[in-house]
């Protein structure tokens, strides 16, 4: 069965936000973001001025019009998506148990 959410993981750091993976054909991935991507602002907040804890709480509650959020891929290349969760179809050999 599928699953709803936006299909992806993040580490937190000391003053910033990473993507770690993503679920192939996920929300997220239809939406360019990318492994190794930094989130640079989520809903016009600079990451780096947020709290892990308010962090946490923009990509648990997104809501459905979306999380405007800005990445920097590995390249140094920006990107401005809206992030909306969607169905997504983890495959369990290649992510085990997802939920």
């Amino acid at each position: 069965h599928a699953m709803f959410g936006v299909g992806l993981w993040y580490e937190l750091r000391s003053d910033t936000c990473y993507v770690t993976r993503l679920v192939n054909n996920s929300p997220a991935e239809r939406a360019g973001i990318q492994s190794g991507d930094e989130v640079v602002s989520l809903n016009g907040r600079q990451v780096t001025t947020m709290t892990t804890n308010a962090i946490r709480t923009m990509f648990n509650s997104i809501n459905k019009d979306g999380l405007p959020i800005v990445i920097r891929h590995e390249d140094g290349r920006t990107a401005s998506v809206t992030l909306k969760e969607g169905p997504i179809y983890p495959l369990f050999d290649q992510y085990g148990q997802v939920d």
